[in-house]
């Protein structure tokens, strides 16, 4: 509640108290009805606006309690999706952290029963959710074709137009995909827009 003090005192230290213990204003003596009467109305525009402020507040902070719980569990869903492939492989290991909770890094393991692995290591431009959708077709295109045995040419090729048909101008895909064949110790690199890969022999370990 607003309070301004109608006080017979002019001297300027008593009405500084008299702010100081928490009035809004003050009006010495002999008033004036109409500036009184256009303080008040100012006071209650003030009022007004802090009961706005304060309604706006709560939503903001309902709105932000709901986005979080929707984005909870929109992550969990595109965590699993994004694990649908072997997560456990002795012979790979890999290290990930992101800034959002959602992003557009791609990380997919697949191996097919003859012991080939497919690799696909990949960066959508952008942050959010909107990188993040981008990954949800390339993964799913990338693990139909690898349990099929395609080339990483084709896997490629129809990521490419899936996500050219797709995404809008200004989101792409950089990555780099490989196929590991311990049958016979060779391996197919396909590698676009991402920096060099590092290949360290085992001399170099």
């Amino acid at each position: 509640i607003p309070i301004i003090f109608l006080t017979a005192i002019t001297d300027e230290d008593a009405l500084v108290k008299c702010i100081e213990s928490g009035g809004d204003d003050f009006l010495t003596k002999p008033y004036n009805r109409t500036i009184l009467q256009a303080k008040i109305a100012a006071m209650e525009r003030i009022r007004l606006l802090n009961h706005t402020v304060a309604v706006q507040n709560r939503e903001l902070a309902e709105y932000h309690k709901y986005i979080e719980h929707e984005q909870e569990v929109a992550e969990k869903i595109f965590s699993k999706l994004m694990q649908q492939g072997e997560t456990d492989l002795p012979m790979i290991n890999s290290f990930r952290e992101s800034a959002a909770t959602f992003n557009g890094d791609i990380f997919l393991v697949s191996r097919q029963p003859s012991g080939v692995i497919y690799l696909m290591v990949g960066d959508f431009t952008g942050h959010g959710l909107a990188a993040a959708l981008g990954a949800l077709p390339a993964t799913q295109i990338f693990y139909a074709m690898c349990n099929k045995g395609f080339s990483i040419e084709e896997i490629i090729v129809e990521i490419n137009t899936r996500l050219k048909n797709l995404l809008p101008t200004g989101i792409f895909l950089a990555a780099s995909l490989l196929q590991l064949d311990p049958n016979t110790a060779r391996a197919s690199i396909w590698h676009g827009g991402l920096p060099d890969l590092i290949k360290i022999s085992g001399e170099d370990q």
